[in-house]
């Protein structure tokens, strides 16, 4: 008996094994008279002359329970039954299911898939994915349903909470924060116990070299690994993977990602980015974009929000609206690599990596040796040097994430105005090469540097200077007249420096 496990027994033949027998007369009324360890005495009610120290249920040697006498539960004299059986009829009125509920959450201490959160009752539900991993489903459940099945005795094991919250931890999860349950996924993997050189995980290197050695950001590519996974609260530039061609594994590093990170992860739509409702991706940690293209502002402003905000107000169908803290990080995949989406001048959430295809012979096996490899990657990424949080609230700095990818996206998400004021700017300086700045009106930028362009009305072109390309503006003061220096005028002025707009090369 003592071979058996009792975790991967039936409740029945747990307690049968390892039942005590004493246990079964807890709290029984009346209270009954113990002869011995093995025999257990009840008056019999419709016996006016029993005695108290006749045994009436007897375990015997090869845990059978002898039925010595009539007695007040309706049991026959003289049949041998188990201690189950008797646990059934004593406790539970001959429910059995009700006594299996009991020993499986009572007595064997097992995980109780059930819950309550505030008034709602929900069931954890094991599933299997892909590579073999397992993973903990949470599903709202009917009350009724759970009665049907366990009987009511399982509402008294039930655990019950106030209501939800979302503390992402990997390292140290725990499910319930002052009496609330956790959103949070727990981590699905147990880190490498020895140490790890990167010769033993040789399809995770193979990975982080063909996203970012490429770049020249392989470095860059570990920090941004090991903070998702050590600090998933902590704030990281999004990421971006942009290629024209097939074949490139962008697949694979958002596979393998969610491998690591199961259901803390998930697929979005870049269309729900336009859509009210955010259910399926607010409370994830790692949100995954495989066809990136933003092309409504809005979306783009929603994408920011996600990178840097503190909280999202969670928007479900047929639910109230509700404020939740948000932890998300966002790796987007897109063929569009030149306006994949527009993004500004001083923007700094971004960081943008071009991919090549992938050369040589393919590993068809990829995933499994990935999957395969995880406990020891995550040990690598412990032995890496400490995060260093001072450097950027994103933890990587503007010039750590400064890519040409990112700058010519940067070039090509101007508006056509700002684009046709930098050429002509940048050509006025080149044909003054002794002059260092210049002052010029709204008029004579329109008239002189943009001969007179029908389509670049003076309002359009004062929220360029103003809003885009972040030009001095003084409302009142005085200067030489535009291209003449011989006249001085008064009025509202744009002042344009020389070292601002060096980057361009004009041909005169």
């Amino acid at each position: 008996m003592s071979d058996i496990n009792p975790i991967l027994t039936h409740p029945v033949n747990w307690f049968d094994y390892f039942g005590i027998f004493k246990d079964i007369f807890k709290d029984v009324k009346p209270e009954p008279h113990f002869k011995s360890d093995t025999e257990v005495c009840f008056l019999n009610p419709n016996d006016l002359q029993d005695d108290i120290n006749k045994t009436t249920f007897h375990l015997l040697p090869d845990n059978r329970i002898k039925v010595c006498k009539e007695n007040q539960f309706g049991i026959a004299s003289g049949i041998f039954i188990s201690k189950f059986h008797l646990l059934s009829a004593i406790k539970f009125k001959n429910d059995f299911r009700a006594a299996e509920s009991f020993v499986m959450y009572k007595l064997m201490n097992l995980e109780i898939p059930y819950m309550r959160i505030g008034i709602d009752y929900f069931k954890l539900i094991d599933g299997k994915n892909n590579w073999g991993g397992t993973y903990k489903e949470l599903k709202k459940w009917s009350k009724d349903e759970m009665k049907l099945d366990h009987t009511p005795n399982i509402l008294k094991f039930v655990p019950k909470y106030d209501a939800f919250c979302i503390e992402p931890d990997n390292l140290n999860y725990s499910a319930v924060h002052d009496n609330r349950y956790n959103l949070y996924v727990p981590f699905l993997h147990t880190p490498h116990p020895g140490p790890v050189t990167p010769s033993m995980i040789p399809a995770s290197m193979t990975v982080m070299k063909h996203i970012f050695e490429s770049n020249n950001k392989l470095t860059e590519g570990f920090i941004w690994m090991k903070c998702l996974y050590e600090y998933p609260k902590q704030m990281l530039p999004i990421l971006v993977l942009l290629s024209e061609e097939n074949k490139t594994g962008k697949t694979t590093f958002l596979d393998w990602l969610y491998q690591i990170f199961g259901d803390n992860s998930t697929i979005v739509n870049p269309e729900s980015m336009s859509s009210e409702f955010n259910a399926s991706y607010a409370k994830k940690n790692v949100l995954m974009f495989e066809e990136a293209f933003f092309h409504k502002p809005e979306a783009a402003e929603k994408i920011k929000r996600l990178t840097t905000g503190r909280f999202i107000q969670l928007r479900d169908l047929f639910q109230a609206a509700t404020n939740i803290p948000l932890y998300c990080h966002l790796i987007m995949c897109s063929n569009k690599i030149h306006d994949f989406m527009r993004i500004e001048r001083e923007e700094s959430r971004y960081f943008i990596l071009k991919i090549l295809q992938v050369s040589g012979k393919l590993n068809t096996r990829i995933d499994k040796d990935l999957f395969r490899e995880i406990p020891m990657f995550l040990k690598y990424l412990s032995q890496l040097p400490p995060i260093d949080f001072t450097l950027d609230r994103l933890i990587l700095t503007k010039e750590q994430t400064h890519t040409p990818h990112l700058l010519a996206i940067k070039n090509e998400s101007k508006t056509w105005l700002h684009k046709e004021l930098e050429i002509a700017i940048t050509k006025w300086f080149a044909e003054h090469e002794y002059s260092k700045e210049f002052k010029a009106n709204l008029s004579e930028i329109r008239t002189t540097l943009l001969s007179g362009d029908r389509d670049a009305k003076v309002n359009f072109i004062k929220k360029t200077l103003l809003n885009e390309m972040k030009i001095p503006f003084c409302e009142n003061e005085y200067y030489f007249e535009f291209d003449n220096e011989s006249n001085m005028h008064n009025g509202a002025t744009f002042h344009f420096l020389r070292k601002n707009f060096t980057y361009l090369k004009i041909k005169i």
